[in-house]
């Protein structure tokens, strides 16, 4: 397939199954997280990035964007893809990481903010390595330059 081809080489029906795999072990990574740091932890169960909206935000968005952004990225053939997927959800992931950790009350501490990150980054370290291992699947052969 030639680096012009306006062909899709990706399976929307496959992309899908891949993101509605990521959201659901996102889910369960964050709420699996909220348990150990209230629990074992000693985290306030009231800190507003534990609360369950925000969580399954933190599980929701990130699939939705980077799910967006690796079919807009790879659905036709560029030597810059891996460039064009990782820039753009490296920087978006900081930015939702700043979003959570800002709003959280002054007397929060560092336990509180280490928390925070972590429950923000959990969706991201899932989605991202396994939308990046499917494109080698369904993605025609480069020619070699």
């Amino acid at each position: 397939m030639p680096l012009a081809s306006t062909s899709s080489t990706v399976r929307p029906d496959a992309l899908l199954t891949t993101m509605s795999i990521c959201f659901l072990a996102g889910l369960v990574g964050v709420f699996s997280w909220r348990w150990i740091a209230v629990e074992a932890l000693d985290t306030a169960s009231d800190l507003s990035s534990l609360t369950i909206p925000s969580l399954v935000a933190n599980a929701a968005i990130p699939v939705l964007g980077n799910g967006l952004g690796y079919f807009l990225t790879y659905r036709r053939p560029s030597r810059r893809q891996l460039l064009k997927f990782v820039g753009p959800s490296s920087l978006l992931t900081c930015v939702g990481l700043t979003a959570s950790i800002v709003p959280l009350p002054s007397s929060a501490g560092a336990m509180d903010v280490a928390v925070t990150a972590v429950a923000v980054l959990i969706t991201p370290i899932i989605t991202v390595p396994l939308l990046l291992a499917r494109r080698n699947v369904h993605q025609a052969p480069q020619p070699a330059v």
